[in-house]
């Protein structure tokens, strides 16, 4: 694994427990693959490093994302694939220069052909968490975790990397109307992406 992450120019710093780096390695190379790694980090160099237990309560966890860094911290040394993801999806729009996230910005999603979520005219409102097929991913290759990390708000910048790791693992509701109109817009921007980058 070490040395395809160097291929793709991806480098770990830290030292980081056997149960993180099982997650890290579910969430970048089941999850995601080489192709989508090459395509959404537009095969520019990003670092993931463990910072360690903190003074965090025993089983949490939360991910720092600057630029193209993202440091990891977690309490008995687990954080979660969702989260793994999230944080990669905030770093991926810091790549692409905020395209992910101005793009969101602009999006309306409607219920029943009422607003329900995004741009109201006025402000960014949040995806709510009924979209999802389960909040709570039990998976044990999943290793658990909150499936929406910010339960949603007004940070369309937090709604895209919810969307993001979350489209990631499947767990949009396909039968829900807004659930198909988010899987559309990640599927635009995919496109988007392919467009730019040769892989």
């Amino acid at each position: 694994m070490d040395e395809i992450l160097a291929a793709l120019g991806l480098s770990l710093k830290g030292t980081w427990p056997a149960a993180l780096r099982a997650n890290f390695d579910e969430a970048l190379f089941n999850r995601l693959g080489e192709e989508k790694l090459r395509l959404w980090f537009k095969n520019l160099p990003v670092s993931f490093r463990f910072g360690g237990k903190e003074e965090l309560a025993v089983g949490t966890y939360f991910g720092l994302t600057s630029g193209s860094r993202i440091t990891f911290f977690a309490n008995q040394n687990v954080n979660p694939v969702i989260n793994i993801l999230h944080e990669c999806g905030h770093v991926i729009d810091n790549l692409w220069e905020d395209f992910f996230t101005e793009s969101l910005k602009k999006v309306e999603f409607r219920r029943n052909n009422t607003f329900f979520a995004g741009w109201n005219g006025l402000k960014y409102l949040g995806l709510r968490r009924e979209v999802l097929r389960a909040e709570v991913l039990k998976e044990p290759r999943i290793a658990g975790g909150d499936a929406w990390q910010q339960r949603g708000g007004t940070a369309h910048w937090e709604d895209w990397a919810d969307i993001f790791s979350n489209a990631m693992l499947g767990n949009f509701n396909e039968e829900n109307e807004v659930g198909q109109q988010i899987l559309a817009f990640v599927a635009r921007m995919e496109a988007h992406a392919r467009e730019a980058v040769v892989i």
